[in-house]
């Protein structure tokens, strides 16, 4: 067995030569492809699927009077994404969500408004904005812990 930091020497891929190794331990390993996907399909497809169920089921906790089934915002923005519908329920859905966080926040007594034009035009960018819309309802709170009571 070889010493650690100890060179050896191996041919080169093309067989031109030699290079040194060291005798150190593999930093990494090989990383399976269908995982990288995997983990890509996730982050870039489900996970913006959750934050919308989730920011609506918080809109509609946070007042009775605003009118929201979670479900069926997230089923108009990916069966109403298709071509085939001329993506109009995933259009009016953001509209719609837009306008449910502007209720919210003149509810908490924010004057800001969210802007249903602006998050259409924003396009890759819209949940960043609407979620920037979303927080303006909690900082008028003070921006408290998940479960603390409001206090109107």
């Amino acid at each position: 067995m070889a010493s650690a930091g100890r060179q050896r020497t191996a041919p080169d891929a093309a067989g031109c030569g030699s290079f040194s190794v060291s005798d150190r331990p593999v930093p990494s390993r090989r990383q399976d492809e269908e995982s990288v996907g995997v983990w890509l399909l996730a982050l870039t497809i489900i996970y913006p699927l959750i934050w919308y169920f989730k920011i609506n089921k918080e809109l509609r906790d946070y007042d009775p009077s605003i009118d929201v089934q979670p479900g069926l915002a997230v089923l108009a923005i990916t069966l109403g994404a298709l071509p085939i519908v001329l993506f109009i329920p995933a259009i009016l859905s953001y509209v719609h969500t837009s306008s449910r966080i502007q209720k919210a926040q003149k509810l908490a007594g924010s004057v800001k408004r969210c802007s249903a034009l602006l998050a259409l035009l924003c396009l890759g960018f819209a949940p960043v904005y609407i979620q920037s819309q979303l927080n303006k309802v909690w900082d008028q709170y003070g921006n408290p812990p998940v479960g603390t009571p409001l206090q109107a």
